[in-house]
């Protein structure tokens, strides 16, 4: 599966969103997985695991 088809895929971020998402934790660190699924689903109406929240995160460049 190539980059482009897994940020489009339904339930997940796209490009734009993961940007947005990326700046706001740049901004004010999440205190745990709980709060970046928090904002996820409150600012983007997606849903994320406690796995594939921590997924995202690294992938944005944050430990």
């Amino acid at each position: 599966m190539e980059a482009a088809e897994y940020l489009e895929r339904e339930g997940y971020l796209n490009s734009n969103q993961e940007g947005v998402l990326k700046a706001h934790f740049r901004d004010n660190p999440p205190r745990d997985s709980n709060e970046v699924r928090d904002d996820i689903l409150r600012t983007f109406g997606v849903s994320y695991s406690r796995p594939g929240a921590i997924k995202l995160m690294q992938r944005l460049g944050f430990e």
